[in-house]
């Protein structure tokens, strides 16, 4: 994974190195026949090392999730902010999402064959979390293509859309062999159309949609929670000439009693230019839409 691409450094935090080798060989080998000792052994690490990072197998594999999941949704964000014809924004969308989920199938593939257990509750509630950042972007760039008219069923469509794409992902899982994923993102620009155009009834009102448990209730970003991502990446970002700086300048402005939004903001731009701080720009643009 190149970070730094104009000067070719490929650097690498030690929880990343342990993810990246673990889904590698989970992959190719299968979780129950993979070892930590086989882990370490492919990252050049000591055990020791490895418990310094994750207490057991099971929290690696809830780190491996929540590594994906902010991954996505980072990815969908920043495409959610480009410069582009509104239409094209959307065809983005499905490609990046069938894009994904062809990358991350050979673990999903071996997840699936291999749980056979309930899935962990830690997961589950990661995924939850996360499903909820991934309906709020899904909802933000469908009202940016079609406007306020689809405000009265704008949850139904939204549902509706989730399971086509969760139909056609599950079609692919079974039916292996190369597709056009910009042709399928074409067909399902053309039926989302057809569902705006000629929708008329509503399901799924915002009471409806506004009732969960209270414990998958809407989730505020904390300073804390922006501050441990920010320390996450100092050390790995240690030398690079922008962002260690801009790092820095985020990590002294929440040491504020009152953070300044626009400073923050402006913060963002630089770390957009860096794939995998894609989460850590989402994680800063909430936490400034609610000073």
């Amino acid at each position: 994974m190149s970070i730094l691409k104009s000067r070719e450094w490929v650097i690498i935090s030690k929880q990343q190195l342990i993810i990246e080798k673990a889904v590698a060989l989970y992959a190719q080998d299968g979780m129950a026949s993979t070892s930590i000792q086989d882990i370490t052994d492919a990252c050049g690490i000591s055990k020791g090392a490895f418990y310094l990072s994750f207490k057991s197998k099971d929290e690696l594999l809830v780190a491996i999730f929540e590594h994906f999941l902010r991954e996505i949704i980072g990815q969908f964000n920043c495409l959610l902010e480009k410069e582009m014809p509104v239409k094209e924004k959307l065809a983005h969308y499905f490609l990046l999402h069938f894009q994904l989920f062809e990358e991350k199938l050979p673990f999903i593939s071996m997840f699936m064959k291999e749980q056979m257990n309930p899935i962990n509750e830690q997961i589950l509630n990661k995924f939850n979390y996360y499903n909820e950042l991934s309906d709020k972007t899904t909802l933000a760039l469908l009202k940016e293509v079609y406007g306020e008219r689809i405000e009265p069923f704008q949850y139904d469509l939204l549902t509706t859309i989730k399971g086509i794409l969760k139909g056609y992902s599950e079609f692919i899982v079974f039916h292996r062999q190369p597709y056009d994923f910009i042709h399928l993102s074409s067909t399902l620009i053309e039926k989302t159309d057809i569902l705006v155009e000629y929708t008329t009834k509503t399901f799924l009102t915002e009471q409806l949609w506004q009732s969960k448990p209270r414990s998958m209730q809407e989730y505020s970003v904390t300073t804390f929670e922006v501050q441990e991502e920010v320390k996450r990446w100092q050390e790995v970002y240690k030398g690079h000439p922008i962002i260690e700086d801009t790092l820095s300048l985020i990590q002294d402005e929440l040491q504020l009693a009152k953070p300044r939004p626009a400073l923050l903001h402006g913060m963002m731009a630089n770390l957009k230019q860096q794939d995998n701080l894609q989460w850590l720009a989402l994680l800063l643009k909430q936490f400034t839409v609610q000073l």
